[in-house]
């Protein structure tokens, strides 16, 4: 038989064990909860950045078929209506074209790196000017201070 004090005591130990337990499950549940939400969160967002995916892939599919069509009519024109000399001029200028644009775009790197090169070798230059211009302050400094102690101790 028990005695009524360790009887108690038990009562009031399992009383406080089942609050702790029931406290721990709270914060459980909520944690859970919180989780939950962040995944449908989550989850909501990867449907909405597939369906923005999905949207640009029909997007491209619908130029990729446009461009097909385009192509499609340039050819039934030339064919119908071109003869073999007129395809052949054509041909020549876009070839004529594509070259022109080629020497453009040469040029431009060249001029592009040609102003790169001297933007560099001006800012060396420019830097070079500073530190020879501190130099030169430094030393005019260095022999105004040095007057000033000859005249201090010959006055």
């Amino acid at each position: 038989m028990r005695s009524p004090i360790i009887s108690g005591s038990f009562t009031i130990c399992s009383t406080v064990k089942q609050a702790q337990y029931a406290e721990l499950i709270k914060k459980q549940q909520a944690q859970a909860d919180k989780a939950y939400e962040i995944q449908v969160n989550v989850q909501q967002q990867q449907v909405v950045a597939e369906s923005v995916k999905v949207q640009q892939v029909e997007k491209e599919a619908q130029v990729k078929v446009q461009e097909a069509e385009i192509l499609r009519h340039e050819k039934e024109l030339i064919a119908s209506i071109l003869k073999g000399a007129e395809v052949e001029r054509a041909r020549i200028e876009q070839l004529a074209a594509a070259e022109r644009q080629r020497q453009i775009s040469e040029a431009d790197g060249r001029a592009n790196a040609i102003r790169a090169q001297g933007e560099a070798e001006a800012e060396i230059i420019f830097k070079k000017g500073e530190a020879e211009a501190k130099a030169m302050n430094i030393k005019a400094a260095a022999y105004q201070d040095r007057q000033d102690h000859y005249r201090q101790h010959w006055q």
